[in-house]
């Protein structure tokens, strides 16, 4: 790039020079240009005053020369050789900015996930804003980068254009999935005190979701626990959380079922150690006898009775041997 500058700087000024000089009527005589400047600078070092500098006439005979120093012809090309350069160093820079600014947008894509290979947006005009959108390009680079792992902690894909978003719209997002994850941690620790497991996928759910499961959590937490606890005990600990969405009043009185069930549990698991003492005191007593056929058929206090009945022999049998010799 910097050999083809040069060579158009080069061109452009032997162009300028060869205008320059047709425009003001001579061409550049190399020879008696070089004689006159050494003219010149002998004069110059004499005390007498500056001759006049006369041009010598040109090779076109019908044409006349104006009497101006050949240096115009020398020196008025090289403002335009320095824009020339200026110029091409611009161009050099602008193509350099755009393959850099081409090459952000996509590690941007890809560090985004972008599906395919999407066009990129074309590069601005200007040398200024190509380097400002180039530093911007790297700011998102980074705010995607600390979103991912906020994304996967959540359970959620990335969005297809979050490559597109610009700085507002990524720390907007990055807003939003810090208040989801505050409202899944309260929701987390609200099951937890009942002693549940949350939901399947309530990370993924709306924030508006999981902040009202969450007030419903807070304000029937008396009752759910309490229908935790009497279900555990009739050996169903895993509750249907549906139930959260109940009445207070409605799930009371499911509370109040489930005591009951409780107490039949106990009174039937009460019988039936008892029964089973009975049957080894019978046992013990006559090894040979078969149980009652109504054994079973009675009560929980009728069987208490039974089975004191059965003890106290065997309770008073060692006081009467302790007289014997």
């Amino acid at each position: 790039f910097m050999f083809h500058a040069l060579l158009l700087a080069l061109l452009l000024h032997a162009s300028a020079g060869a205008n320059i000089g047709s425009k003001i009527g001579f061409s550049v005589d190399t020879e008696g240009a070089a004689a006159e400047i050494r003219r010149q600078v002998e004069a110059s070092r004499a005390p007498a005053a500056e001759p006049e500098l006369v041009v010598p006439p040109p090779a076109d005979g019908d044409a006349i020369a104006p009497r101006r120093s050949p240096r115009l012809a020398l020196t008025a090309g090289t403002p335009l050789v320095g824009g020339a350069a200026v110029l091409a160093c611009r161009w050099l820079l602008s193509a350099r900015l755009e393959a850099r600014l081409e090459s952000a947008w996509r590690e941007l894509q890809g560090a985004a996930g972008a599906p395919g290979k999407p066009g990129v947006p074309a590069a601005p005009s200007g040398l200024r804003a190509r380097r400002s959108l180039l530093l911007r390009l790297q700011q998102r680079l980074e705010a995607v980068v600390k979103l991912k792992p906020k994304y996967g902690a959540l359970e959620l894909a990335l969005p297809a254009g979050l490559w597109s978003k610009d700085e507002e719209e990524l720390a907007a997002a990055e807003r939003a999935l810090e208040e989801r994850t505050a409202a899944c941690g309260v929701l987390l620790d609200l099951h937890e005190r009942l002693g549940q497991s949350p939901p399947l996928g309530f990370r993924a759910w709306p924030l508006a979701d999981l902040e009202a499961r969450a007030a419903e959590l807070r304000e029937k937490m008396p009752q759910l626990r309490k229908v935790a606890a009497l279900s555990a005990q009739i050996g169903q600990p895993r509750l249907d959380m549906s139930i959260a969405a109940w009445s207070a009043e409605k799930l009371e009185a499911h509370a109040a079922s489930l005591a009951a069930r409780v107490a039949a549990a106990r009174a039937r698991k009460e019988k039936e150690e008892l029964l089973g003492k009975v049957e080894a005191a019978l046992w013990r007593k006559d090894r040979s006898a078969e149980p009652p056929m109504g054994l079973s058929t009675m009560s929980t206090s009728e069987l208490r009775e039974v089975l004191a009945a059965l003890e106290a022999p065997a309770a008073k049998a060692p006081k009467q041997g302790l007289g014997d010799p």
